[in-house]
């Protein structure tokens, strides 16, 4: 009796076991299941080509973007195309995006062209979706080149193929001061766009003329550019600083005053000061503290003239020594190694 009673027992725990797996089977919701639908990367036709689309999954129901209800469609124009594959249960998707490409007609880099030193200049070959071979070996659609030289393209595209070239030149910006001791010229650096960049202005603006050397310490500095002559004055503006490591503190160096730190704890630089650095070895104590943004090329026998005169207990020159004349200079390359 007891081992009848057992064997029962054993048959409704199987039984509910069954029944509650049949339960869990019946309120479990389905899985989607999904198509793997391709129809390729985005690409470029030419113009007069067609092009067709494949979704595979033969068998399955199809719905275009187009319309179309078939498993391949033959595009001949740009836009974007995406296509609906159906089978059974089962759906995917894919969208793709084609552009229209032309033969290269017409390539034109400009007419050649002369820049500033420190300009840059984008070359634009046109004709996209085509292939670019530049002399400089890049091979995207622009360029920037900011160096001279005869640059060149070839552009194919749809079995053509067109091509120009652009002779860019280059000037050189400097700073030509005059004084009744001589003149002397500035080259600037083109890493300190922005000293650079509001020096030429100034110039060219006559800001300097007639403004004088107000500061000048024997074996150190030589400092001018304040139109109030007493080394607290400017444009009415400053400039962010521009350290760069390896513009340093050398013999000749020009370098933009400005506040002490407990001032100007972000050695912002005055917009219009500047000093040359009259030190035969240099003053690198100063390196990495000021903004350097070019040095003397010529006339740093001026200069050092200019850094002999007599000066009161303030470092005032007892006689001043003006800036007459303040001007931009440009020279080729070539005119600088001939004439410097």
């Amino acid at each position: 009796m007891k081992t009848f009673r057992n064997i029962l027992l054993v048959v409704l725990a199987i039984s509910f076991v069954v029944f509650s797996c049949k339960k869990d089977e019946e309120e479990a919701e389905p899985v989607p299941q999904t198509i793997q639908v391709n129809l390729g990367n985005d690409t470029a036709i030419c113009s007069g080509i067609s092009l067709t689309l494949d979704a595979g999954n033969q068998g399955s129901t199809y719905s275009w973007s187009t319309g179309e209800t078939s498993q391949q469609i033959v595009i001949d124009s740009s836009g974007e195309y995406w296509v609906m594959v159906t089978k059974g249960e089962a759906t995917g998707n894919d969208t793709i995006t084609i552009n229209m490409q032309y033969p290269p007609e017409i390539v034109n880099l400009g007419n050649d062209i002369t820049l500033s030193y420190g300009d840059s200049l984008v070359l634009d070959a046109g004709n996209p979706g085509s292939s670019y071979a530049w002399s400089t070996g890049e091979s995207s659609q622009s360029i920037t080149v900011d160096t001279a030289g005869m640059f060149w393209v070839k552009v194919d595209g749809c079995g053509s193929s067109a091509s120009d070239t652009i002779d860019v030149s280059m000037v050189y910006p400097t700073i030509k001061v005059e004084t009744d001791f001589g003149d002397f010229r500035i080259w600037l650096y083109a890493q300190t766009v922005l000293h650079r960049a509001n020096m030429i202005s100034l110039a060219n603006q006559h800001f300097y003329d007639s403004l004088t050397f107000h500061r000048i310490v024997y074996d150190f500095v030589v400092q001018g550019g304040d139109p109030q002559g007493d080394g607290f004055g400017g444009p009415g503006y400053t400039l962010p600083a521009e350290i760069v490591p390896g513009l340093n503190h050398v013999y000749g160096a020009v370098g933009a005053a400005r506040q002490s730190d407990e001032y100007n704890p972000d050695r912002d630089s005055n917009g219009s000061q500047y000093y040359i650095v009259s030190n035969p070895d240099g003053t690198s104590f100063l390196d990495g503290n000021y903004s350097v943004f070019g040095f003397v090329f010529s006339g740093m026998d001026v200069v050092f003239e200019i850094s002999e005169v007599e000066v009161d207990g303030n470092s005032h020159p007892l006689e001043t020594v003006y800036m007459n004349t303040v001007s931009v200079e440009e020279f080729s390359a070539q005119q600088l190694e001939d004439d410097f």
